[in-house]
């Protein structure tokens, strides 16, 4: 029933327990032609400590293409890029584990203005080499704002690699477990930002 209303939705804020779920959701739909808004949050169900599967949103193409802002929690991947591209999207909170990964992203969201990471899930994963983060940070040279969001120290090093570059507008790091005076590398946010910083410590 929803799918007849297809045209009408311009906002949708999902939280599902099933991670199947989310696919049959949306594959009620060819096109959602004036949504602008969507939030997806897996909550799992009551007493589930680990997720069965992947919660993948899409298994067939869909448009989308006046979505501006996409909201997904760390547990939801980001949909395969041969099933939607999104010209107008502007806004993105996801989380990401490899360079092939966030290749696919922002190739799907060429219009990206702000990038939420959020966290890397699992941190321990986000370990990357050199090259990878030299093609990474080549990737999202064009993403004028970039908040990176519950970062782990473990991670900080990578993560400062990757992101982290000159003349970017805004660049926030968000890590609990900051030690500056232990990590050489802690404060390097403070040379990589070109316009006036405000620090929160």
């Amino acid at each position: 029933m929803v799918a007849l209303h297809a045209e009408r939705i311009v906002s949708l804020n999902i939280r599902i327990a099933c991670e199947l779920g989310l696919s049959e959701f949306f594959g009620q739909f060819q096109s959602m032609p004036y949504l602008r808004s969507l939030t997806v949050y897996y909550t799992g169900f009551p007493g589930e400590e680990y997720r069965q599967s992947e919660v993948v949103p899409l298994v067939r193409p869909i448009r989308m293409p006046s979505l501006t802002y996409l909201e997904l929690d760390d547990e939801v991947y980001f949909p395969d890029p041969m099933f939607v591209q999104l010209p107008r999207l502007s806004y993105l909170r996801v989380s990401f584990t490899a360079t092939e990964e966030l290749g696919s992203i922002l190739s799907a969201c060429p219009g990206l203005r702000t990038l939420d990471v959020f966290p890397f899930y699992p941190q321990e994963m986000f370990l990357i080499s050199q090259n990878d983060a030299r093609e990474l940070r080549d990737l999202t040279q064009r993403v004028p704002v970039i908040r990176l969001l519950d970062v782990k120290g473990g991670v900080l090093e990578s993560a400062l690699d990757t992101f982290s570059i000159r003349d970017r507008s805004v660049f926030e790091l968000d890590c609990a477990d900051l030690r500056p005076f232990q990590d050489p590398r802690a404060l390097e946010i403070l040379s990589h930002v070109a316009h006036p910083l405000r620090l929160a410590v």
